[in-house]
């Protein structure tokens, strides 16, 4: 499966992984945890205790209506499609214009990153 994996301080990076939880673990290099942070079906996969650990600071997750900083993820982790009628994560699909429901004035474009 397609994946955006995101390292501390580096851009995201388009890579394919098997999808067997072995593939996911080695990305994020130990126990996995899945978080939902966006309104579209995509999970943000991270170790479980990389704040235990401690991992490096990646990413803040930010609240879409103030903008206020939630929760920090440490270590690596990645971005994969999570429809919601399955169990099974899959891969990213690239779409080549927005969706009808991103033509709004308040939502990214489609070059921006996701609001991590």
């Amino acid at each position: 499966m397609t994946i955006l994996l995101v390292s501390p301080g580096q851009p995201p990076q388009k890579i394919t992984i098997d999808g067997t939880l072995a593939a996911m673990q080695h990305a994020v290099g130990g126990p996995i945890q899945a978080v939902y942070p966006f309104e579209e079906p995509v999970a943000l996969i991270c170790h479980e205790e990389g704040k235990l650990l401690p991992l490096p600071l990646n990413r803040a997750l930010r609240s879409p209506d103030t903008g206020e900083i939630y929760d920090i993820i440490a270590g690596d982790f990645f971005l994969c499609a999570a429809p919601p009628d399955s169990d099974r994560s899959s891969a990213l699909r690239s779409y080549s214009s927005p969706a009808p429901a991103a033509a709004s004035s308040s939502s990214p474009s489609p070059s921006d990153p996701p609001p991590l």
